[in-house]
């Protein structure tokens, strides 16, 4: 593989393991991959090859990345990551779970945690998102999966948002909600706004959410004063690159209910 004299086996050479798992991400039918790197390379088998070149543990990340990074590609795991992650769905722990401000496996202990807190067993935690980030970077050997939370905080109360690992919770149905009575579980703000982000590299091209920190303006695409929102509220995704106009930056955002709007970027703040 070192090197490989043609265009599509070249990204591996080196061997760039971060390039390989950024290649991962991209691949959503493996078998037509392995059918191109053998037609391009004379024969030669790229999961062999994969095996040479990487440790047993990146190996398994590779896979990993490719499982869970399209899963609905995968017809080998559609039906369990379905059951994981379909968006509103209500999540309780099943194991003491850790709470995060970003997808990503940080020790509590590292100068910047990402880490809001750790729940007990049994505790109703929100609604999934149906968002995942499958990050290969932390001290697990094979990675992990993680799923977006929507929640409510205390002191003061107000929606937040947090990751935690699909390993550590499970789905529940209205009816097992209502007989068990799971304890709900609150995260007190402050915990969300001084946990640090400790984003992974590439996370920048996953969806950006948006928050406002003042009370601030909202206008239409052509600059009329539409009105105002109350300050840390979520406002919705970035829906394009940020744009300039007269001198000031704005963000073009989309609201969970669709609504498409501007705002001055220094009034808000990203997640």
């Amino acid at each position: 593989m070192n090197p490989s004299g043609n265009n599509f086996s070249k990204s591996f050479d080196g061997t760039d393991v971060t390039r390989i798992m950024e290649i991962a991400r991209q691949i959503t039918d493996l078998d037509a991959v392995n059918h191109s790197y053998k037609a391009l390379t004379e024969g030669r088998n790229l999961q062999e090859d994969l095996r040479v070149e990487l440790t047993p543990e990146d190996y398994q990340k590779f896979l990993n990345t490719i499982k869970f990074s399209n899963p609905s590609k995968s017809a080998a795991t559609t039906i369990e990551t379905k059951q994981k992650i379909a968006k509103n769905s209500s999540i309780v722990t099943d194991k003491p779970a850790n709470i995060r401000k970003s997808p990503k496996n940080m020790s509590k202990y590292a100068m910047k945690s990402n880490l809001i807190d750790t729940v007990p067993k049994g505790q109703y935690l929100g609604i999934s998102t149906g968002e995942t980030y499958f990050d290969n970077e932390g001290k697990e050997g094979d990675g992990t999966l993680y799923m977006r939370i929507q929640a409510t905080s205390i002191e003061p109360i107000k929606t937040v948002y947090f990751w935690v690992a699909v390993s550590q919770v499970k789905v529940i149905t209205h009816q097992e909600y209502k007989a068990k009575k799971y304890p709900l579980f609150f995260v007190k703000y402050k915990y969300i706004t001084n946990a640090f982000e400790g984003l992974p590299n590439n996370y920048e091209s996953t969806v950006s959410h948006v928050y406002s920190i003042n009370k601030s303006p909202i206008y239409s695409e052509e600059l009329l004063l539409i009105g105002y929102v109350p300050e840390q509220t979520y406002l919705g995704i970035l829906k394009a690159n940020p744009i300039q106009i007269n001198g000031h930056v704005f963000l073009n955002i989309k609201s969970e209910k669709g609504f498409t709007f501007l705002i001055l970027a220094k009034d808000t703040k990203t997640n």
